[in-house]
């Protein structure tokens, strides 16, 4: 039965029951009850999307991140100033995604009706997959539509249009989403329409959207080039480990997923190919940055073994295949909230999805209701800033402040104006472009003031000081130790900044040798620049995996040795690597000019993957040493 048909018209009990299921899950996506302490590393980050937008920050310049400007929609954290508006908008995406989707999957039945809504309801807890949704819903769409069909191809600019507002939200959606447009516009070309509709209407989209967010045509391609350096700086340096178990797993149902592609037509082989890019995007939006937090994956595999289900072109052997597929959507979506809110085996998932059944939907038909509600959160934000502010040891700071390396969220609570450095969390301001870009920022007459500074544990357990390793080279430059309470420390910029001197040495060395370390005086510090290359292989499978991880073993003065990730790009910038900045008491030492003895380094190895049989990297190292003064 066609969604769009006269027999759907005809049977109006039927058109009532989907189009309630369809606001109900429209309603119930569209979270009002969000978080209003924004302390945390998460959700200072969140409350920043939101805090960009308001200010109109351009993208690529003012800021570089893997989430855009429409990324705030997406957000759970409470922003005062768009509250209300926020939640419009995000209904309105959501109403045409869900209608959208059930006419894209086909769903005509009470039955898929059920499955479709079930699936749903985990999107509340697994949220980056809702930005996958419409490149989903567009690739079943385009490729089962026929020839001429206008109410078909109007779906499908809907879809489109969905794409490019998550393509704004975030880079992983606009990397699944460019390579789709143009295999759908080659598999129309291959159909004979010769009129490249999609690829102009997406085009257009994103240039309207980055005009209506405020962003100004000259930071265009800086925001786009940014973009793609962030998701790459992810793929290459977030090492979080993803059980091997898992991913087998996870790539068992892949292939189930696909096995279900009929190629005997051409139509097939362009769904095959879609399908699979849609899942390596999925695999490196969970296995790569999140390691064990496998809910995107996990629940990008569910929808597309739902898809393969509720369609009538796809290809099964038998009652069997399609009962396992019908187990991997089971297993996917058990699994996806298992990592994140379990479902086993106290339930937690359901009282999740029951609390936000009733939130969600009340708020937009009790206006009492939501009134309360608002007020609520308005409330709870003034506590949380209030009790923030009173826990900063510092009581007098003069604006515009940043915080190094994770505490935005502190700084706004403050008061003061905000001047963050573009890619302001240290943890992936790893490649050249980001740290540069911070470096140049902070160099500025724009930088900020004063710096919130508390170290923290580095990511993953990478050599610390490779993360935003040009900022924290500028903050010794340009900033004085002003104040130290416990973990806390203030720096505040210098009139004239200080005089750097760099003598440099070079080395050459191999993967798992050691390399003694030059000696410094008490207040010099030494950067190393660390250049250890791909082979031919290591550039190819880069591409679409995640490279194995390097480590890096120190050894200290007192002979004590301790061992860490390295990161290959970071390193070839160079980074401090004596003193060793791994604890508060190393940073405070460092940055009021002085040297610990116990922080310096004798030594340092670059060490080869663990098991690693395949040639990723070249064997020989160049290392570079500067020793590097200020006056």
């Amino acid at each position: 039965m066609n969604f769009l048909g006269g027999e759907w018209l005809m049977n109006a009990g039927k058109l009532i029951i989907f189009t309630a299921f369809g606001l109900f899950l429209s309603f119930y996506i569209t979270e009002v009850d969000l978080f209003t302490d924004i302390r945390s590393l998460d959700t200072s980050w969140n409350f920043m999307m939101s805090y960009f937008y308001w200010k109109n920050f351009q993208y690529g310049s003012d800021v570089i991140f893997n989430f855009g400007q429409l990324g705030y929609l997406y957000s759970l954290i409470y922003f005062p100033d768009n509250y209300i508006s926020k939640i419009v908008l995000k209904l309105i995406i959501d109403i045409f995604l869900i209608f959208g989707l059930l006419i894209s999957f086909k769903i005509s039945t009470f039955k898929w009706l059920l499955c479709f809504s079930i699936l749903i309801l985990f999107l509340n807890i697994v949220r980056d997959v809702e930005r996958f949704l419409p490149v989903f819903g567009f690739i079943y769409n385009e490729i089962h539509r026929q020839p001429g069909d206008r109410k078909a191809r109007s779906v499908s600019f809907i879809m489109l249009a969905l794409m490019a507002i998550a393509s704004m939200a975030k880079s992983s959606a606009l990397l699944l989403s460019v390579p789709v447009v143009l295999i759908i516009t080659l598999y129309n070309i291959q159909r004979r329409d010769y009129r490249p509709y999609y690829l102009i209407a997406f085009l257009c989209l994103n240039i309207g959207l980055l005009i209506a967010t405020g962003q100004a045509p000259e930071h265009w391609v800086p925001f786009l080039l940014s973009y793609l350096d962030i998701t790459r700086a992810y793929q290459a340096d977030m090492g979080l480990p993803a059980p091997l178990s898992y991913q087998i797993a996870w790539g068992i149902g892949a292939a189930l997923v696909l096995s279900s592609v009929p190629l005997a037509r051409r139509q097939g082989w362009y769904l095959g190919v879609l399908l699979l890019g849609a899942l390596m995007i999925a695999y490196k939006a969970s296995f790569v940055r999140n390691g064990p937090l496998i809910d995107a994956a996990a629940l990008s595999l569910a929808f597309l073994a739902a898809a393969q289900l509720w369609t009538t072109e796809s290809r099964f052997f038998g009652w069997g295949h399609r009962a396992t597929l019908a187990g991997v959507c089971i297993g996917a979506t058990f699994f996806a909230s298992q990592s994140l809110v379990p479902i086993w085996p106290d339930g937690t998932a359901f009282g999740r999805i029951a609390q936000d059944m009733v939130t969600n939907v009340r708020f937009f038909i009790d206006s009492a209701y939501r009134d309360g509600l608002q007020a609520r959160l308005q409330r709870e934000f003034t506590e949380h800033l209030a009790a923030m502010r009173a826990d900063m040891p510092f009581k007098t700071l003069t604006g515009p402040v940043d915080a190094f390396p994770i505490d935005l969220g502190t700084a706004y609570a403050l008061g003061l104006p905000l001047a963050p450095r573009p890619a302001f969390q240290a943890y992936f301001a790893t490649s050249r472009l980001m740290t540069e870009r911070n470096a140049a920022f902070l160099a500025s007459d724009r930088a900020a003031v004063s710096i919130l500074y508390r170290p923290s544990f580095a990511i993953d357990g990478r050599y610390p000081a490779l993360e935003d390793p040009l900022s924290r080279r500028a903050f010794r430059r340009y900033y004085d130790l002003a104040d130290r309470q416990g973990d806390w420390m203030l720096l505040t910029r210098r009139a004239v900044p200080r005089s750097e001197n760099e003598s440099c040495t070079s080395h050459a060395t191999k993967l798992n040798a050691d390399i003694a370390v030059p000696e410094t005086a008490a207040d010099q510090a030494l950067w190393a620049r660390v250049r250890v290359q791909s082979t031919g292989f290591g550039h190819l499978a880069g591409l679409g995996l995640v490279p194995p991880r390097m480590g890096m073993r120190v050894t200290l003065a007192s002979g004590y040795t301790a061992s860490f990730r390295f990161l290959q790009e970071a390193g070839s910038v160079g980074f401090f690597l004596s003193p060793m900045l791994a604890i508060p008491e190393a940073d405070a030492a460092f940055l009021a000019g002085t040297i610990r003895a116990e922080d310096r380094v004798t030594a340092v190895r670059i060490e080869a993957p663990e098991g690693g049989f395949l040639p990723w990297f070249r064997p020989e190292v160049s290392v570079d040493f500067c020793r590097l003064s200020w006056q």
